[in-house]
């Protein structure tokens, strides 16, 4: 089944399965049930004022989606789990879905975004409405809404205009860590290497770092190079008390990549 049938399968106002196809009787799932990861994030280059999220902010990259029939969930920042959630689909052009996301504004289109994707290309869009809870900016009284560029790679709105685009995980994703997992030894590289999401909190750290030390060297600032190394040192020593606690972990990640984007 090419990724035109799956587009073109798709659900309106609820998750549903197909029809059967009525050469090979299989059963096509909608387009957008599995697991997403966040590959790119992208922000409007045209915008005028300071952004909450940056090209790629760590704090977005390597996060997951996981959309069944029943929730959406997701570890992004300000992410809470959307229950029962129901869609309506249509099939706009590219730049229309950025149009729509962003409040109407017809001069926003994927050129803004620097896409490298044809803003005059068709996509399935879909809205979303929650049962209960929420998915993402509720700009507009609405929530997060999902555009499938292909099969395997969709487009989401994020808070303050960012866009995301997620590229499908398989079932069982190989965890890839900032270092080399066949050389861990401790058990909090262990830990990390076991679970895919801590091997992807533990890259966002590392960019994150990387990200910081560049900012404050081309500040020239010492004393604010000096404090960031000590910081880093200590957290460091603060994250390896977790030992091999996954929450703990996760936690501790997530908050560093947070008070490191304070250098940005």
């Amino acid at each position: 089944m090419n990724s035109l049938k799956l587009l073109a399968c798709g659900f309106i106002l609820s998750f549903s399965v197909c029809a059967a196809d009525k050469n090979n009787n299989t059963s096509i799932v909608s387009p957008i049930e599995g697991q997403w990861q966040v590959n790119q994030a992208n922000i409007n280059n045209d915008a005028t004022r300071t952004l909450s999220y940056q090209f790629n902010d760590p704090r977005l990259v390597g996060r997951v989606i996981t959309i069944s029939n029943n929730k959406i969930q997701t570890n992004l920042p300000e992410g809470s789990d959307c229950l029962t959630p129901k869609l309506a689909e249509k099939t706009i052009s590219l730049d229309q879905y950025i149009t729509d996301t962003m409040g109407g504004e017809h001069t926003i289109t994927a050129k803004s975004y620097e896409l490298n994707e044809d803003g005059n290309k068709h996509v399935l869009a879909q809205e979303i409405t929650c049962a209960s809870g929420s998915f993402g900016p509720a700009d507009n009284a609405m929530n997060a809404r999902i555009a499938v560029l292909n099969a395997n790679k969709l487009l989401v709105n994020w808070y303050d205009g960012s866009l995301l685009q997620l590229n499908r995980l398989p079932a069982n994703p190989k965890p890839v860590a900032s270092f080399e997992c066949s050389n861990a030894k401790s058990n909090v590289e262990k830990a990390i290497c076991s679970d895919f999401n801590l091997a992807a909190y533990d890259k966002s750290v590392a960019r994150a770092w990387l990200l910081a030390k560049k900012q404050s060297n081309n500040i020239g600032d010492k004393n604010l190079s000096t404090s960031l190394m000590k910081s880093q040192k200590s957290w460091l020593q603060q994250r390896d008390k977790c030992m091999n606690d996954k929450n703990c972990l996760t936690e501790a990640m997530s908050t560093r990549i947070d008070s490191l984007s304070s250098y940005w």
